[in-house]
C-alpha cells in the first residue's frame, strides 16, 4: 500500500507543476497583449500630435503655407489611415477601425474646410493651408 501513496504524491506534484506553468503562460500572454495595445495607442498619439502641431505651425506661418513631413508607413506592422473631418483628426488601423485615436484640431476658423483621408503607406505627406481650406495629401 505504501508504494501507491508515493505514486499518487508524484502525480499530484506533476499536476501542480502543469497548473503553475499554465497560469504563468496565461499571465505572460495577457501582459504581452496589454503592452502591445498600449504601444499601439502611443504610436497613434505620436502621429496625431505631429499632425496637430503642424496644423498649428501652418496657422502661425500664415495662409498659403505648405509643410512637408514624413510619417512611419506602418505601426505595429499595419497600414493606418489619417482622416480629418469636422475639426477632428482620426488615426485608425486600415484593417481594424476599432484600433483608432481621435484628436481635436483646435483653433481652426469656422470658414476653413478641413478634409483629408490618406493611407500611411505613402510615408511622405504635405499639409497645405490656404484661405479656404486645410488639406493633407501625399507627395
Amino acid at each position: 500500500m505504501k508504494g501507491q501513496y508515493e505514486v499518487v504524491n508524484e502525480v499530484f506534484l506533476f499536476m501542480l507543476g502543469i497548473l503553475i506553468i499554465t497560469i504563468l503562460a496565461t499571465s505572460l500572454e495577457t501582459v504581452k497583449t496589454s503592452l502591445q495595445t498600449l504601444n499601439l495607442k502611443r504610436n497613434y498619439e505620436q502621429v496625431a500630435t505631429l499632425i496637430t502641431s503642424l496644423v498649428v505651425h501652418s496657422f502661425v506661418s500664415g495662409e498659403n503655407t505648405t509643410l512637408s513631413f514624413a510619417l512611419p508607413p506602418l505601426i505595429a506592422e499595419e497600414v493606418y489611415v489619417i482622416n480629418c473631418r469636422n475639426n477632428e483628426l482620426v488615426v485608425e488601423e486600415l484593417n481594424n477601425p476599432l484600433n483608432n485615436l481621435s484628436s481635436s484640431l483646435f483653433n481652426i476658423p469656422i470658414e476653413k474646410t478641413v478634409a483629408c483621408s490618406e493611407l500611411s503607406s505613402a510615408r511622405y505627406f504635405y499639409l497645405r493651408n490656404t484661405a479656404q481650406d486645410l488639406s493633407i495629401g501625399r507627395w
